[in-house]
């Protein structure tokens, strides 16, 4: 997942959507147009709408982030989900953030083969 994750986030910055700062809305859907064909699809266990565990997995998810040290906090969000995490803060620079939500998404999803991260 993380090499897809990677190449739609590079193909959003090449397209005015720059992975830190502010942008507009504008050149947020600009963006994620020229780019929806590398837009990883969801598994199952990630998709609110066919996960009926999917606000417990969450929770997990969050929880084994504030395990690993990361001040994170439950939110409401809109559509299927309606819960989600946010950083309350980001670590620095020497803590391998990419990873770490891996391992907390396998561990909180199910481990499913569909959300294990491939070869690096």
């Amino acid at each position: 997942m993380r090499k897809f994750r990677a190449a739609y986030a590079g193909c959003l910055r090449e397209h005015g959507m720059p992975s830190k700062g502010t942008w507009t809305k504008a050149a947020e859907k600009s963006a994620r147009a020229a780019c929806e064909h590398l837009r990883p699809l969801l598994p199952p266990e990630l998709d609110p709408a066919k996960n009926p565990n999917y606000a417990r997995s969450v929770r997990i998810e969050a929880k084994c982030l504030q395990d690993h040290g990361f001040d994170v906090h439950l939110v409401k969000v809109s559509g299927p989900a309606k819960l989600g995490w946010r950083y309350a803060s980001v670590s620095g620079p020497d803590v391998d953030i990419s990873k770490i939500q891996d391992d907390c998404g396998v561990k909180a999803f199910g481990g499913g083969r569909e959300i294990q991260p491939g070869p690096q």
